[in-house]
């Protein structure tokens, strides 16, 4: 379904989707924060701009998948926590 964002020929940038993100920057040790991401999907009308969004079953299937996934932090090269994302199941893989 639709393309890979992080794999676009342009980047994402050059698919003229919006995206964003907000976060804390700093967190003492303890505290927690919040990293939203927000990726535009599609236009919801026809243009020469940008890609339609998926049908209607595709948009059901993504809500449903959409936190099947890992959060991997890294500093540098080497991977210093994960988390799963699914659903209740939050929870730290592994800590700094």
């Amino acid at each position: 379904m639709g393309f890979d964002i992080f794999n676009h020929p342009e980047g994402y940038s050059g698919t003229g989707l919006g995206h964003s993100h907000t976060f804390t920057s700093v967190l003492k040790p303890g505290q927690k924060g919040v990293y939203t991401l927000h990726f535009d999907l599609g236009a919801a009308e026809e243009n020469q701009e940008v890609k339609l969004l998926p049908p209607p079953e595709e948009m059901q299937q993504l809500e449903r998948e959409a936190l099947n996934a890992n959060l991997i932090v890294t500093l540098g090269d080497e991977e210093v926590a994960r988390f799963d994302l699914k659903p209740n199941t939050v929870e730290e893989k592994a800590s700094l």
